[in-house]
């Protein structure tokens, strides 16, 4: 015990003095792993990304937003130091102290951000239902933002280690980046693994509350069914079309994701079938429909309308790629974006014609639970 909370401090004052200097830096944990990495990238600052096709050829750790414009640019973390798991040497913090070169980073004041209301949200669930009953779209995922006080001192390294506590089952992370802010979650979807010469992709959708049954016992509504059957045969197109004819198709199954569980659809083929065009891969792939609907650029561009707030980088992508010979992307989901006094929690819930507008905003209250549960808790703390 007392080796562990010798490990988080020293994870906490690496973090401290990122956070103090500006020094872009990202610390994850993958599912199911007791090991914390941290890169930092204290030679100049991340590199920003033209399109998802430069995959191919870089090696680091992106952040992408949900849709790519002059408002919000992707990233790639190039490390200049990979911290494994809590080590930190004295001469690595003495040199990152003496840094001062960084631009604020804008979490500190921010865009600002809209709260839609319960009854704004569920007029718009009636729309989204309305161009569904038009035959214009079969899906589309709705989202909006919780804001959560954050009361002082607050730890953010804190909040990070102990969402790796909690949820063993979620990829973990927290990042510092100029230009992007600060972002904290825990996302149970992965979008691509490629480890051992093979690819895996999911198709998670649909949501209830977890239960006392065990997985295989749980029972499925049939708009949850629906809704996830959207994603498995979107991406059972998106493998057709990349010529990807000999796969594994497993599920679907019951996923527990905190507080949650969701249907899972598991794909996993040789890499030698996408070679050396992930970035295109991943383009054709994303945004899948469980986090923007279907047909892809109908459903996106109802939500344009419809959404009042910006979605920034929840729903977007992030993940090592290219490092030791394994990519790990993952979709942006149960996360929020951390300011100075406040944090901004994005909810999102999958429409379609068997949606209840009540039912839906409650799935969102569900799903902030994932990241409420540790907020209050060192709220409580300070």
């Amino acid at each position: 015990m007392e080796t562990t909370r010798i490990k988080e401090n020293y994870l906490k004052d690496l973090h401290q003095i990122c956070f103090k200097n500006n020094i872009p830096f990202v610390s994850f944990r993958s599912p199911q792993s007791n090991g914390i990495k941290t890169l930092v990238q204290f030679k100049g600052i991340p590199r920003e990304l033209k399109s998802l096709r430069e995959l191919n050829e870089l090696s680091g750790f992106i952040i992408t937003p949900f849709f790519n414009d002059s408002r919000d640019a992707s990233f790639v973390l190039e490390p200049d130091v990979v911290v494994d798991a809590y080590n930190m040497n004295g001469k690595l913090a003495d040199s990152l102290k003496q840094i001062r070169q960084y631009r604020s980073v804008e979490y500190l004041n921010g865009r600002g951000y809209y709260v839609a209301e319960k009854k704004e949200f569920i007029r718009q669930v009636k729309e989204i239902r309305e161009e569904i009953s038009s035959g214009k779209i079969k899906k589309a995922v709705l989202s909006r933002i919780h804001v959560e006080p954050k009361n002082s001192p607050f730890e953010n390294s804190m909040l990070f280690t102990e969402l790796c506590k909690k949820y063993p089952h979620a990829f973990v992370y927290v990042f510092q980046i100029p230009g992007a802010g600060c972002w904290i979650g825990a996302t149970p979807e992965p979008l691509v693994l490629i480890r051992n010469g093979m690819v895996e992709t999911i198709s998670l959708a649909g949501t209830q509350k977890l239960s006392d049954l065990p997985p295989e016992k749980v029972q499925w509504p049939l708009k949850e069914i629906e809704e996830q059957d959207i994603v498995t045969q979107y991406i059972e197109n998106v493998l057709f079309n990349f010529n990807v004819k000999d796969f594994q198709k497993t599920g679907p199954v019951t996923q527990i994701a905190g507080n949650l569980v969701h249907l899972k659809t598991r794909f996993l083929f040789d890499a030698d079938a996408i070679g050396h065009h992930l970035g295109e891969f991943v383009s054709m792939l994303h945004p899948t429909p469980s986090i923007c609907g279907s047909p892809k650029e109908a459903s996106f561009k109802i939500l344009e309308r419809i959404e009042p707030h910006h979605r920034e980088y929840y729903t977007g992508l992030l993940g090592p790629v290219n490092m030791n010979n394994e990519t790990s992307l993952y979709v942006n989901l149960r996360c929020m974006k951390v300011y100075e006094n406040k944090f901004a929690l994005y909810l999102g819930a999958g429409i379609t014609s068997g949606s209840v507008p009540e039912n839906e905003w409650e799935e969102t209250n569900q799903k902030k639970m994932t990241l409420m549960s540790v907020i209050e808790k060192l709220n409580h703390l300070c």
